[in-house]
């Protein structure tokens, strides 16, 4: 996957060897998991409720 970081690959951001870039990799993979968890969350929902209609249909 490419990303625009490697441009702050130069820049230290005191915290031993990690740099700028290094850390908005690790805040990007966050955000994806974050949306990914939410994503799954939203359709674990929809197919309980559809569940529910259905079992009180029945």
């Amino acid at each position: 996957m490419k990303d625009n970081f490697s441009f702050f690959d130069h820049i230290g951001t005191g915290n031993g060897l990690e740099t700028i870039g290094d850390q908005m990799r690790r805040e990007k993979r966050v955000i994806n998991y974050e949306k990914r968890n939410t994503t799954i969350s939203l359709l674990t929902l929809i197919v309980a409720v559809i569940t529910l209609i259905v079992v009180i249909i029945k």
